[in-house]
């Protein structure tokens, strides 16, 4: 769905350069309710030939001595490689911001450049992007910055180009930094800095190899575009169920419970020689990352998928406890390599062992990443359950498999990489949601006695731990049970006791 919002805003984006603005802006926000209310708080595609933004409010001013250049061309905003490299001799459009007069060599890192400031109050989640193109004698390093407090400047990435007179499409989701939330003090910036992949290195290093590093090399910006989410929409309070980052190079969950397993005959790297992505980069949720630049951790590399035979049975299984948790939500970073399967099946099931499908994800672009996702609120079967489980699987494009890759064929040899997979929730705000009348039961000492002999009940830490289990029971004896909350679930619903 959300990448149908990455059509419009290319839609829109393309159309501002020919003149009609607000009312296709005004069009987009009317005419398109499955935005989920990411809306945009400011956008410079420097058209007017100033440095005030073309919509919205916020303002960019200089830093560290360096200049600007009017009259160079921008990048037309919307077009990309699938690694977010734009082609400029093809795609030139229009006009950019273009900035000279850097730092002399091996002096003044992180501090020249432009700066970004821009007003998030009433927004969360801030999302930047911006069309950044680097001269062959810039610095191949640009760090982005930002500020909670208007004074204080933390590193938010660096990002490195070695092609020089190429657009490529930087972005950052500040997602997982609160303070930049509801802050009117919020700014970014991005500046050069020294090659610190070599440690001590003092020396900016040139984009181009075959140049040599000068404070006249040009670095030029368009479409910066910063987007955020209203501060009253319910999703502050989505919980953490269980989370896979593969840092431990295990199938173990890094936080939660529950279990994954490679299901369809497939194996995996166990050596964990192939890296992950950092989980909080990206422009739209179904959006392409430029994965050469932001490698991480660890991934999990899967391998050996089929070549005939039923589709949707080999991929990864993942089987979650929901209970006391409603309006699911599961999001994965997943990579394709070229001649992988170009399609995936999330699926699911809710202990019954039928599989359905969720949503059909197609890959067009071999080793790059993709953040795929789905939510599963308001669909009661999910909620709540004890026997939950998901897959993703590859699916048939037509008769059979296709690659992913243009140009390919495919091969079972053809890697797919999991990282970040996630699914959270809400805790159920009452004890008896989606229930009938609830079976009742008092406590006294460490025993629970029930009102009415009970047909079947399962007891769980307020984790989801299953820790005992019974049937035709009126009594409950609890004396191995540490002091803490914990929840029973008897006659189709689960309730919290103390104990």
């Amino acid at each position: 769905m959300l990448f149908l919002v990455s059509k419009s805003s290319f839609f829109i984006q393309n159309t501002m350069k020919q003149g009609s603005l607000y009312l296709l802006v005004l069009l987009w926000i009317v005419t398109t309710p499955f935005i989920l209310s990411q809306q945009l708080i400011g956008l410079w595609n420097f058209e007017s030939g100033t440095q005030l933004p073309s919509i919205g409010s916020g303002t960019i001013s200089l830093v560290g001595g360096v200049r600007t250049e009017w009259g160079r061309t921008g990048v037309q905003s919307g077009i990309s490689l699938p690694e977010g490299r734009k082609e400029t001799l093809d795609l030139r459009v229009g006009t950019g911001f273009n900035t000279i007069n850097y730092p002399a060599q091996s002096t003044n890192p992180k501090t020249a450049g432009i700066q970004i400031r821009f007003n998030t109050t009433g927004y969360k989640n801030i999302l930047l992007s911006a069309d950044i193109r680097q001269g062959g004698t810039s610095a191949n390093k640009l760090m982005l910055q930002y500020t909670v407090d208007g004074v204080t400047w933390e590193k938010a990435i660096t990002y490195t180009t070695d092609d020089n007179d190429s657009w490529y499409l930087r972005n950052f989701n500040f997602k997982n930094i609160p303070g930049v939330n509801n802050n009117p003090l919020f700014a970014v910036r991005f500046v050069t800095n020294f090659d610190d992949d070599v440690i001590g290195s003092q020396i900016y290093v040139p984009v181009s190899a075959s140049n040599i590093y000068s404070p006249t090399g040009s670095i030029r910006y368009d479409n910066i575009v910063i987007r955020g989410y209203p501060l009253n929409e319910p999703e502050d309070d989505k919980i953490t169920i269980s989370s896979w980052s593969f840092d431990n190079q295990q199938l173990t969950p890094t936080e939660g419970v529950g279990s994954l397993v490679l299901v369809g005959g497939i194996t995996y790297d166990s050596l964990w020689t192939r890296t992950g992505i950092l989980k909080n980069q990206t422009i739209f949720d179904q959006g392409i990352y430029d994965y050469a630049a932001l490698k991480d951790g660890f991934g999990l590399q899967t391998l050996n998928y089929p070549i005939t035979g039923n589709e949707k049975t080999a991929g990864i299984y993942m089987n979650i406890s929901t209970l006391s948790y409603k309006d699911i939500y599961i999001s994965a970073d997943i990579r394709h390599g070229g001649t992988s399967a170009n399609k995936m099946a999330l699926q699911y099931t809710v202990g019954d062992n039928i599989w359905k499908d969720a949503l059909t994800y197609t890959s067009t672009s071999g080793d790059t990443w993709y953040l795929r996702n789905f939510d599963f609120s308001g669909l009661t079967e999910v909620e709540n359950n004890t026997q939950f489980g998901l897959r993703y699987v590859t699916a048939y494009d037509g008769a059979g498999y296709a690659a992913t890759g243009f140009g390919k064929v495919y091969a079972a040899t053809g890697p797919i990489r999991f990282d970040n997979i996630r699914l959270s929730g809400r805790l159920r705000t009452s004890l008896y949601e989606n229930t009938s009348k609830p079976s009742t039961f008092y406590i006294s000492g460490k025993v629970l006695y029930f009102n009415q002999p009970i047909s079947k009940f399962s007891v769980y830490t307020s984790s989801g731990v299953k820790i005992l289990e019974g049937n035709n029971k009126s009594r409950l004896y609890l004396e191995d049970l540490t002091s803490g909350v914990y929840l029973i679930h008897l006659d189709g619903l689960t309730q919290k006791f103390i104990l």
